[in-house]
């Protein structure tokens, strides 16, 4: 390959360095041999590694593998390229009752734990604005999805209760109710006649 010094670059024609440029440009980008990959091999590629974000797939990506450069390419934008390879058949439709749900199904008890949860799982479980749009604070919506745990609870007890004819014992409960009646406890000191109490002021045996 010739070398031209900046004397000899200065004496070429504006074509000529147009030409000398674009000579660069092309060598710069043949730099990298990548194998073009079809749609479904770009989705396969994206879930195989956990690329679901673009900066994970920068940062992760070997030499010769597709770049979110291939990806918008292909799809036409990273979130649509995302979307093929990660979303679900629907997206969930996001309101206060699922947020608590989420937090409830994957037994998040932290701020922390649900930014994690939400970076592993981003097609299932929403971002934090979400959580502010509907409870201002994580403090406020594990609160609620507490209550939530608790009265689903109760409320799947009155009715064994009924069922009984009588209050159930512990063991009864956990073996016919399938439901973690000492979760329930919990929230009267452990104590069950106290629950049992509660549960009879509510009408659980009527």
């Amino acid at each position: 390959m010739e070398i031209l010094y900046p004397d000899q670059i200065l004496a070429l024609s504006d074509e000529s360095r147009k030409r000398l440029r674009l000579r660069r440009c092309r060598r710069g980008r043949q730099r990298e041999k990548r194998e073009r990959l079809t749609r479904e091999g770009l989705i396969g590629y994206l879930r195989d590694n956990g690329f679901n974000s673009s900066r994970k797939l920068s940062d992760g990506r070997n030499p010769g593998e597709p770049t979110v450069s291939d990806c918008r390419r292909e799809f036409g934008s990273w979130q649509k390229a995302k979307d093929a390879a990660f979303a679900k058949d629907f997206r969930p439709d996001v309101t206060a009752n699922y947020l608590m749900k989420t937090v409830l199904f994957y037994g998040i008890e932290t701020y922390d734990e649900y930014i994690a949860k939400r970076e592993e799982l981003p097609e299932i479980v929403p971002s934090f604005r979400s959580v502010r749009k509907y409870f201002d604070t994580w403090g406020n919506l594990k609160e609620c999805a507490d209550r939530k745990s608790l009265q689903e609870i109760l409320e799947k007890y009155r009715r064994l209760v009924r069922t009984f004819g009588r209050f159930p014992s512990v063991k009864d409960v956990e073996r016919k109710g399938k439901i973690t009646i000492k979760e329930a406890m919990a929230h009267f000191d452990g104590d069950k006649k106290k629950l049992d109490a509660f549960v009879r002021e509510m009408g659980g045996t009527s």
